[in-house]
């Protein structure tokens, strides 16, 4: 299949000598399709689509055609299409008759479509006789989807009416302003536009549908200030569409605003609007969805009943804008007019700039509301949703904000996707420094109050703008984890406000960014926004198949929480909504062994890898949809993809998640994972295999040794808090293996700089020293009990490093030792969100002692001098 083809129309025509399934010799076939992954799981995000029944037929024909591939599933994403025939049976279980698998590598339409017979074959688990038969089955692209409609030689019957803008209008408010909406109707066909909050120059964009096939009637349009009861007269129009409408041809009008009686009483202000009366096959369809929907539940009533609006911006209802129709409507806008284009101002006015975020569709979003309610109010979704809004502001002005609609979305985390099609125009005053905007992606919540979901920020958003060349791009949405964690706690609101620091994806938004000048005669010097087109799919930022791979190998040093008993743990390795896992096990005095490699299924994201989310390496508890995260690692896709599929073997210091606060970074040590990633385009991905039976060989391979740790001293400690002014500094030496021992320093006297002058031995089975544990030395401090960090010593520096040697227990007994350790300074490092910061020094070596098996007794290790060496 071509990489370009992400949609596909698939044909089941029929079928033909199909097993009998019923006692009457004959069979109520019926074809089920899905798509499959590469691990032959069926894709929940790509649907389940269904041939009608067939009645008693062993040669069934059902003609019946379905599109795979949407807005919301990449058919790229795909391994197989599966096709089930089944025999229906009613209210008992439908028996199966056989299956299709047809790889989609193997579907090359872009030329010509495919139509072909394919064999059925048996279903070894669901079926104790073999299938028979073949499928009749077709391949194809989509029709091209033209941007225009043809003109077509048949009478209008459909107008459409578009409320552009307004002027002038009289302020009803005691602000000395308006919260104005229109209401039109033509023969008894009425619609109403958004209201816009607190100005006398709205911007509504607003387009209705209407049936019309005789011009000779009336426009009418009446103008009100919303208020709480009744709303205030603004003033009235009638327009005779005879006189003003061209088939075919959209024409712009603007209308003067008179009193009930039609009158000239007083300047009431003007409408503008633009009238396009066409043929459509369609027309009712149209007119019907165009419609606002009237029934809604408890819940969407009450968000419409309450004003929740940002101050001097719209008021937000909670009205679909048909999501999910797929017609894209051509809206002349002047914000497409670049400033440079623009006349010169008329006298008495001036040029405005705003910055227009046009917010287009937001996905992934975590749920966040634990339980919706359809309108009976019974349960309707487990799995539950989430009421979600976006609101923009300036940096510098972070209360005066202006927001979308409210889009409720309930179901997997998958389906919890929403169109937006809002632009949000931000007034940038005249400074001379760029201007910073903050986004705020919100659950709304009329009890407990809004929650934030995610919060990002664009720096300059002058360059930013000129950067994306008006083009649209995904921001990525980073903040607390979904399960383990309650999103009121305080340390999941530092996360969803901090990005950068956050443990977790949220979602993504995508967005384009413009700045545009306006004219002062016809936009208030104010925050607003106005309805924007839908954005076609093929206007979305450019996308590719990308792969992520680990060879989850061990840890060391897990927290004290799930370092030993039941806790069974995984690492897991997280980019957006994908997850690869490793299986879970139980750590034995700190330390897990798994030594496996996992691959992920394709994942879509943008060529651009600056958009790309986030990579996180989790170590969990609980497995599948209840995994918690105790720990983690953050990466940026950028950063895996220099070295793609090339990157060694490594260990990776974890931090201790502080919304989960399970793993406690400020009281201990929170672990290490030795693990190899791999990140990159599938193409890559197929190239840079992995020798995965050398690296599992290597790290199964163990060998007896005496790990023998000589710590010396420590310089230059430092507390985590600045009021503790003395240090009785304690060292923990860790070394990781089943025969695992520690062993710790004793106390000393209050000081920065302690002497400990210990060595330590440990018995332990070691694996090839490229994959040997580190040696940890933990340091705290006992007044007041706290800790402070740790330091880490490569074994698999061996040879390289004058401070790490290895000997053999003959070479030891026969004092013929190649060398002995030198000891270095190495920095005790403290692992928090913000990064590591050094808090010290220790002095340390460490000696590898070969045994010749694993109960040999060695001589015992030379005591060490108490005094400060100088190295």
């Amino acid at each position: 299949m071509s990489t370009a083809l992400t949609q596909l129309v698939v044909g089941v025509e029929g079928a033909r000598d199909l097993l009998v399934g019923d006692l009457n010799g004959s069979s109520d076939p019926f074809v089920q399709l899905t798509v499959l992954d590469a691990k032959g799981q069926p894709l929940a995000a790509a649907g389940t689509f269904k041939t009608r029944v067939a009645k008693r037929t062993l040669s069934p024909e059902w003609h019946e055609t379905f599109t795979l591939g949407s807005r919301s599933f990449d058919l790229r994403l795909a391994t197989t299409l599966r096709f089930m025939v089944f025999d229906f049976d009613g209210l008992k279980r439908d028996d199966v008759l056989g299956v299709v698998d047809v790889p989609l590598d193997v579907i090359t339409c872009d030329s010509e479509p495919m139509d072909d017979w394919y064999r059925i074959v048996k279903v070894p688990d669901l079926m104790t006789t073999d299938a028979k038969g073949e499928l009749h089955l077709t391949f194809s692209k989509p029709a091209a989807r033209l941007k225009a409609k043809s003109v077509v030689s048949e009478s209008p019957n459909l107008l459409y009416v578009t409320i552009d803008s307004g002027k002038d209008l009289l302020p009803m408010d005691r602000n000395n302003s308006s919260d104005p909406l229109v209401k039109l109707s033509v023969v008894g066909q009425r619609h109403q536009t958004e209201t816009v909050a607190k100005t006398l120059k709205p911007h509504w964009d607003e387009r209705f549908a209407f049936l019309l096939s005789d011009a000779q009637t009336t426009l009418e349009l009446l103008a009100e200030d919303e208020d709480r009861t009744i709303n205030d007269f603004l003033g009235r129009a009638q327009l005779v569409l005879a006189d003003v409408v061209v088939p075919n041809e959209e024409k712009t009008v603007t209308v003067t605003l008179l009193d009930k009686k039609l009158h000239h009483d007083k300047d009431r202000g003007t409408l503008k609007l633009r009238l396009l009366w066409v043929f459509d096959e369609n027309a009712e369809s149209i007119t019907k969805s165009s419609k606002k929907k009237k029934e809604k539940s408890i819940l969407q009533s009450l968000k419409q009943s309450m004003r929740v609006s940002a101050p001097d911006g719209p008021y937000n209802s909670d009205d679909e804008l048909n999501d999910e129709d797929d017609e894209v409507l051509d809206v002349e806008s002047d914000d497409e007019v670049d400033a440079a284009s623009l006349p010169p101002p008329a006298p008495g006015t001036s040029r405005l700039n705003f910055a227009v975020a046009t917010i287009h569709r937001v996905e992934g979003l975590p749920p966040m509301d634990s339980l919706l309610f359809d309108k009976g109010e019974n349960r309707k979704h487990s799995k539950g949703g989430i009421d979600v809004y976006v609101a923009a502001a300036l940096a510098s002005e972070p209360e005066e904000f202006v927001r979308t609609r409210v889009r409720t979305k309930h179901g997997r985390r998958d389906q919890l996707n929403a169109n937006f099609r809002e632009s949000l125009m931000l007034y940038l005053p005249d400074t001379k420094e760029p201007h910073d905007v903050i986004f705020n992606v919100m659950d709304w919540d009329p009890v407990g109050g809004d929650e934030v979901v995610g919060k990002f920020e664009l720096k300059n958003v002058e360059a930013v703008a000129k950067i994306h060349e008006n083009q649209p791009f995904w921001v990525n949405l980073y903040g607390a984890p979904v399960k383990g964690v309650s999103n009121n706690s305080r340390a999941a609101e530092f996360m969803n406000e901090n990005g950068n620091l956050a443990s977790a994806y949220r979602g993504r938004v995508l967005l384009t960014l413009r700045i545009r000048a306006k004219s002062s005669d016809t936009y208030e010097a104010k925050h607003q926004k106005r309805l924007a087109p839908k954005l076609p799919i093929e206007s979305f930022p450019e996308s590719c198949v990308y792969r992520m791979r680990a060879h989850f190998v061990q840890a060391i040093g897990l927290p004290s929480a799930v370092a030993t008993g039941k806790p069974k743990l995984s690492l897991v390795l997280s980019c957006g909504l994908r997850q690869i896992a490793s299986t879970r096990k139980s750590a034995v005095n700190g330390s897990i062994k798994w030594n496996e490699t996992e691959e992920s299924d394709k994942m879509l994201f943008p060529v651009d890898i600056n958009q790309v989310p986030d990579v996180f390496l989790y170590l969990c508890e609980k497995d599948d949809d209840n995994r918690v995260a105790i720990c983690y690692k953050r990466f940026s896709a950028k950063e895996l993809l220099i070295s793609q599929f090339e990157r060694e073997t490594e260990w990776i210091p974890l931090v201790g998640d502080r919304a989960v606060n399970k793993a406690k970074p400020r009281e201990e040590f929170t672990g290490k994972v030795m693990v190899r990633l791999g990140f990159g385009a599938i193409e890559t991905a197929t190239a840079q295999s992995w020798d995965q039976k050398t690296m599992i060989e290597c790290v199964n391979r163990h060998k007896p040794y005496q790990v023998r740790v000589r710590l010396h001293e420590a310089r230059n400690l430092v507390s985590l808090h600045d009021s503790t002014k003395t240090i009785v500094a304690s060292a923990t030496v860790q070394c990781w293996d089943g025969c695992h021992k520690t062993e710790t320093a004793k106390e000393q006297e209050p000081s920065t700089c302690p002497i400990w002058a210990q060595t330590f031995c440990m018995d332990v089975n070691l694996p090839d020293l490229q994959y040997a544990p580190h040696v940890l030395i933990h340091v705290r401090n006992e007044s007041p009990s706290e800790y402070i960090g740790t330091a880490a010593i490569k074994l698999s520096d061996a040879g390289s490093n004058n401070s790490v040697t290895v000997c053999t227990s003959q070479e030891l007994k026969q004092n013929e030792r190649p060398q002995q350790p030198k000891p270095k300074w190495l920095s005790v490092v403290f692992n928090g969100d913000d990064g590591e910061t050094l808090h010290g020094q220790v002095l340390a070596s460490v000696e590898l002692i070969r045994k010749a098996f694993p109960d040999e007794t060695l001589p015992e290790p030379e005591a060490l001098e108490k005094v400060h060496l100088d190295v």
